[in-house]
């Protein structure tokens, strides 16, 4: 019989010709291929090869696997295993960066300036802005001109005062922030001023 097991496949090319469900071997592991799900012997699953495009049948093709998850890159949904899912994820093929706020090339994690608004993020956080927005505020000055930065009514400070011009009655005097201060100051030195005056009267009358 040439064909001893009857799979259509004769004895002399049958690598199992008594086997009706095997006849080829391309690994040469003794597992026919029908049953063994890595016929080329490259640790990829036959069904993750076909999946991921690459030969079953050649050890020489497979996927490649940046994360060496066991999951091709061509249907792993996160390639660098950041736990950022590539669809999110700015740098898919970093595990140490995954977003760029100000879109500079350089991952935030990396970056000193992430909004680039001039000022570093170490500096804004000791000041209290966010390193993540040009305009903390939302004033429509960015931070670094904007004389306070976390006041929204409020971005120039020409006395330096710490009273934003738009609230103090003399943005230019850093002396007086009100009408009311300098009133009292008048009054205080009128007052002052009498009571000098009166001292001097006095004076001059005990010595007559």
């Amino acid at each position: 019989d040439p064909d001893d097991d009857g799979d259509m496949i004769l004895d002399h090319l049958d690598e199992f010709p008594r086997d009706i469900s095997e006849w080829s071997d391309n690994d040469l592991d003794g597992i026919g291929d029908n049953a063994d799900d890595d016929d080329d012997n490259d640790y990829w699953k036959d069904t993750a090869e076909l999946a991921c495009g690459t030969d079953p049948i050649s050890s020489s093709s497979f996927p490649p696997d940046y994360d060496l998850d066991g999951i091709c890159d061509a249907v792993d949904n996160d390639d660098d295993n950041d736990g950022t899912v590539d669809e999110s994820d700015e740098f898919p093929f970093n595990s140490a960066e995954w977003i760029d706020t100000d879109s500079d090339g350089i991952g935030n994690n990396a970056d000193l300036d992430d909004d680039a608004d001039m000022l570093s993020d170490l500096m804004e956080l000791q000041i209290g802005t966010d390193p993540l927005n040009k305009d903390t505020d939302g004033d429509g000055f960015y931070d670094p001109i904007d004389d306070l930065p976390l006041d929204p009514t409020e971005w120039s400070d020409i006395d330096g005062d710490g009273v934003g011009d738009n609230s103090d009655a003399f943005p230019s005097i850093a002396r007086y922030n009100t009408v009311g201060q300098l009133l009292l100051e008048v009054v205080i030195g009128v007052i002052l001023i009498s009571i000098v005056s009166l001292i001097v009267i006095l004076r001059s009358r005990n010595r007559n």
